[in-house]
């Protein structure tokens, strides 16, 4: 029996931004091109700033000067502005004037390393970057997820290529309390909702590597080994994640799903026990180990897991149509050796005990029933258990309704 737990993550959205940043008014060494190009920009005329200052960069003299770039990223971003409300804007435009900002803006940075000389590059790539975050975090809870994931992996290759100079970067995410092993899961997520398993799967593995605290990470992460038959990995994954996670209730169900499903019944129980004593109001947890117990032979202590489980929440299916399979099987048994058996007095001792376990089974399969009664198996298993006790007619009317198209 599997146990199945839903994880909810939910995403952050945040938004903060920088004052803007004006051109710089210095043009005296400045080419023509790059001249009219900052002039059209004070002006606004941006079609014919960005015609010039693209001819600026093919220029041989001014194609490597990191103030041509400096302008060319303003100029974009001022594109960007203009059309903010319609993000993605490149739909709307037919290229995507963030990125050109940023990268702009980064191409300026590597012709200045440290921008010493323009000091302004460091303010303008924070302010773009930033910008791009929050582009990511808005299509991310928009759950438009290839949108997202450009973004956040534009906004994380932008982290990687500033190493120390984007410390106010990392200072402004602290600030607002973004942690950035979220902005990988978010990636993650982004890429599993695309079909993009593997790099969804690389992420999750990152997150291992800088020993996250989250449990959905693991979770997640050992999903995807299971789905590749890797049980191995799946399973070392999720004992990572018992030594990192804060929060341990889904990962041991998970271990325990794996268990159940590799017919290892000890350390099945010994997880199942175990995931008691952390979530123990999860019905689902002692259905599991009742099943175990169950397929182990000892009746007494799956009874016992049942009954705890419907204890906590008396009309639970599964609690209910586990109780009532134990004993329609213990009657099962019963009956079985009272037909074995050549002394009568025995046999019919044997028979009586057969079916009280029946009686006892029918009142959990016909509670369950008014808690699903649209569960075929258990109208099956109701037909076979009305026809045991003689009652022919209920028999038939369970047999019918379950062949009955849905």
């Amino acid at each position: 029996m599997t146990v199945n737990k839903k994880l909810c993550f939910k995403p952050l959205a945040i938004a903060f931004g920088l004052t803007a940043m004006l051109a710089s008014a210095d043009i005296s060494a400045q080419s023509a091109k790059v001249t009219t190009a900052w002039n059209y920009m004070q002006s606004h005329e941006l079609d014919k700033a960005k015609e010039a200052i693209e001819e600026a960069t093919k220029d041989a003299k001014t194609g490597i000067q990191p103030k041509t770039y400096l302008y060319r990223g303003q100029i974009y971003y001022m594109i960007f502005k203009d059309n903010e409300t319609s993000d993605p804007v490149y739909e709307k435009l037919g290229y995507d004037p963030l990125a050109l900002s940023l990268s702009s803006f980064m191409k300026g940075f590597e012709l200045d390393p440290g921008a010493r000389k323009f000091p302004e590059l460091k303010e303008e790539i924070t302010r773009a970057t930033l910008d791009v975050f929050n582009s990511g975090i808005l299509a991310f809870n928009a759950n438009d997820y290839a949108h997202a994931l450009e973004r956040l992996n534009m906004f994380q290759e932008t982290l990687d290529k500033l190493g120390p100079d984007g410390a106010q970067l990392r200072a402004l995410l602290v600030k607002n309390k973004i942690d950035p092993q979220n902005l990988i899961l978010y990636q993650s997520i982004s890429a599993s909702e695309l079909g993009m398993k593997d790099l969804s799967a690389q992420k999750l593995e990152m997150l291992v590597k800088m020993n996250s605290v989250n449990p959905v990470v693991y979770t997640s992460l050992a999903e995807h080994y299971k789905e590749k038959l890797d049980t191995a990995k799946a399973i070392s994954t999720l004992e990572m994640g018992m030594k990192n996670a804060t929060d341990k209730k889904d990962i041991l169900v998970n271990l325990l799903n794996i268990y159940i499903g590799r017919g290892d019944d000890a350390k099945a129980l010994e997880i199942g026990n175990e995931a008691k004593k952390t979530d123990p109001e999860n019905t689902s947890i002692y259905v599991a180990v009742g099943s175990i117990y169950d397929k182990m032979g000892k009746a007494a202590e799956a009874e016992a897991e049942y009954n705890a489980a419907l204890a906590m929440k008396p009309e639970d299916f599964n609690s209910l149509n586990s109780l009532g399979r134990l004993y329609y099987n213990s009657g099962a048994n019963y009956w079985n050796q009272s037909i074995e058996s050549k002394d009568k007095v025995k046999a019919g001792s044997l028979e009586s005990k057969a079916k009280e376990e029946w009686n006892k089974a029918l009142v959990q399969f016909e509670k369950a029933y008014k808690v699903n009664p649209k569960d075929r198996d258990l109208m099956r298993a109701m037909s076979a258990l009305y026809s045991r006790l003689g009652q022919n007619q209920k028999a038939q009317y369970f047999l019918e309704q379950s062949k009955k198209p849905e």
